[in-house]
């Protein structure tokens, strides 16, 4: 059996299609017509099945993706909604992006480089756009509160995750979200 010898579908395909090529043709017209007997059954089959009221469901694309039919609707965005506030970060992006995208060209790059920046940025000009992204955040609480709108409760300074812990130099791994983590720290501190 060639499906014995050879496990790897991809090969079977290739080695398939070598031995169809080597097929004479007057045995290809043989399987070509079998071929479209069962294409003709499975028409009737099928037009048997929805004319009984069966449901004809589509197959998910080969690539494993559900079907377009399956996918969750996505809640309608209110075109009369305010505007989101920007973080800190946003509102510092926003004032050093044009002078480097003339300068790099790349937008990967300005990004990258604009976190670069973030990250040596002083504590004042920090504190500058943190009050510019609260004051953001009040316009924007303000303008939902006019129309109706329940807004989320959002912080503008979250730190990255595990980056503070980092430069601090502490062990502690209670930002990975894992418990095995932590336990395992634990053992570790026990045993020294």
């Amino acid at each position: 059996d060639l499906m014995a010898e050879l496990k790897d579908v991809k090969l079977v395909a290739k080695q398939m299609g070598v031995l169809w090529g080597e097929v004479s043709a007057d045995e290809k017209a043989k399987y070509e017509a079998l071929a479209k007997q069962d294409k003709e059954r499975f028409e009737t089959d099928m037009a048997a099945f929805k004319a009984g009221g069966g449901e004809v469901v589509s197959r998910s694309s080969k690539s494993g993706k559900k079907s377009s039919s399956s996918k969750k609707s996505k809640k309608a965005k209110d075109p009369n909604a305010p505007k989101r506030p920007q973080t800190a970060f946003f509102l510092f992006a926003g004032d050093k992006r044009g002078p480097l995208m003339a300068e790099l060209k790349d937008i990967r790059l300005v990004a990258k480089q604009m976190g670069v920046l973030w990250g040596e940025v002083s504590v004042e000009e920090k504190a500058k756009y943190e009050k510019l992204a609260e004051a953001d955040k009040e316009r924007y609480a303000k303008e939902c509160a006019e129309k109706g709108i329940s807004v989320k409760a959002t912080t503008t300074a979250k730190a990255p995750k595990g980056k503070a812990q980092k430069r601090s130099g502490s062990s502690s791994s209670s930002s990975s979200g894992s418990s095995s983590d932590s336990s395992s720290d634990s053992v570790t501190s026990e045993s020294r």
